[in-house]
């Protein structure tokens, strides 16, 4: 079975069925009527826009592999130019001539812009060893493992310390930090350089040239996920995982305890292996696994991990155009730098299945305002000469990092009880969840088949790539 029909849980479905074929059954359980969590869409005005998840990024492998089986396109972006705003003024402002947004670069940021690209490219070809590691059928049962065979102590150590340490230690200046590392962690996770380290690199990879999206939404790949797994969609909130005496988990749902509570009785579905792809903590899910954990067992109780709320606000309108001294339709990007403003970034947007070859135009975009909290009328007002329609979204969309982080542990009972989130741990991405996924699947195949090593035999013959 699988818990949660997010990224995870459609990847972690369609994964299970490459490895073990078409001779298993699997149940994926979702209570919401859509797929895919906090990669979803918002309509606005009659069209679809990016809510969650909006970007992904050219090294993204298992996003773009997804992309390529199923015939996905990628979605057409608007030219994106950044800027840097501290509340009152702007810090740094990109330019429609590329030489001279190159040259205010090398001006605000001078060397660092150089010692960024190596150190990213650095942390990133670290980080592609995954790949190699999945593809060669290797699972990691806890995040420790995960991390120190990807990047050693580099990457143990940028769980330990804060992003902020992180990039003075490698050298980068205190403008570099508190603009560009600020304003890229408060766009992608709402907070400044008091995030990991690991973090930090992520949110920096966020920022650069590149980034993509599908065309028709990004949760397009959950859809296709889901419907080549061939997994049954079971429509209900799990309640409660336990281990039997025989050695199988038995799940519990909402509905079959309200249904059955008159009659004192107990139903529940049994399986041999359970992944569970929600998180469990205070602010997610309440799903009791109490019963069937062997080693660590995750709880509201035990995982103080809290989640951050992000609003986002998407407004049909034009920019306040003395505030931000712009008169294009279509202004640059604009991040916060500090927490002092009511907002964290500002930014343009085309509709998920922009065309311009049936007739869609830069009139078709939006502003999506990124916030704490709610915003008012008069911060709308502020923000905006003038707006035709406000819409907002509400989620819990990442955890709030601090260092050091604890790395737990994927398997909750090593007689196959496994456990996706703690791949957030390290950073909240979809790839991310894709990795964990996939992770999660191998797991669960070369433990039932009591594989340490792959090897080359009539039961590994399943397909180790998209």
């Amino acid at each position: 079975a699988v818990v949660g029909g997010g990224a995870g849980g459609t990847a972690s479905a369609f994964f299970l069925r490459q490895l073990y074929g078409t001779d298993v059954q699997i149940d994926m359980y979702e209570p919401s009527n859509v797929l895919c969590g906090r990669v979803a869409t918002v309509e606005v005005a009659g069209r679809m826009y990016e809510a969650g998840a909006s970007m992904l990024h050219p090294s993204n492998r298992y996003a773009k592999g997804i992309l390529s089986k199923f015939g996905l396109k990628e979605a057409t972006r608007p030219n994106v130019l950044i800027s840097f705003y501290n509340g009152e003024n702007y810090t740094f402002r990109s330019s429609e001539w590329k030489i001279v947004t190159l040259f205010r670069l090398l001006w605000t940021f001078g060397y660092d812009l150089i010692r960024l690209y190596w150190f990213e490219r650095s942390f990133l070809n670290l980080f592609d060893k995954i790949y190699s590691e999945h593809k060669h059928g290797h699972s990691f049962r806890n995040m420790s493992d995960f991390m120190y065979t990807l990047g050693q102590d580099t990457f143990i150590n940028a769980t330990k310390i804060s992003a902020c340490q992180l990039y003075a230690d490698q050298g980068f200046g205190s403008n570099f930090i508190n603009m560009m590392l600020n304003g890229g962690l408060l766009a992608n996770y709402g907070q400044t350089c008091e995030v990991t380290g690991f973090v930090g690199a992520v949110s920096m990879a966020g920022i650069q040239p590149g980034l993509w999206s599908v065309r028709g939404g990004n949760k397009l790949l959950c859809s296709k996920l889901y419907e080549n797994s061939s997994a049954h969609w079971i429509k209900e909130e799990v309640t409660k995982v336990s281990l039997t005496s025989g050695g199988q988990f038995a799940v519990r749902t909402s509905t079959n305890e309200s249904n059955f509570l008159w009659l004192s009785i107990v139903i529940y579905s049994l399986y041999d292996h359970v992944i569970i792809t929600t998180p469990i903590n205070k602010d997610t899910s309440k799903l009791d696994v109490s019963g069937a954990c062997s080693t660590y067992c995750p709880s509201d109780d035990n995982d103080q991990r809290r989640y951050r709320k992000t609003v986002a606000t998407f407004v049909k309108g034009k920019l306040n155009s003395t505030k931000f001294q712009c008169e294009s339709p279509t202004c640059p990007v604009i991040l916060g730098t500090s927490n002092a403003t009511y907002f964290r970034t500002i930014g343009f947007h085309y509709p998920v299945d922009f065309n311009e070859s049936t007739g869609d135009t830069i009139e078709s975009g939006i502003y999506k305002v990124f916030s704490d909290e709610s915003l008012t009328k008069e911060q709308i007002d502020d923000l905006f000469d003038k707006h035709d329609s406000v819409d907002e979204v509400v989620w819990l969309a990442y955890p709030k990092y601090s260092a050091p982080e604890n790395l737990t542990s994927f398997v909750l009972n090593e007689a196959g009880l496994y456990y996706t989130s703690p791949i957030e741990s390290a950073a909240s991405a979809m790839e991310m969840s894709l990795i964990s996924a996939r992770n999660a699947a191998l797991l669960s195949f070369n433990d039932w088949y009591a594989v340490s090593e792959p090897v080359n035999n009539a039961k590994r013959n399943a397909p180790t790539e998209l």
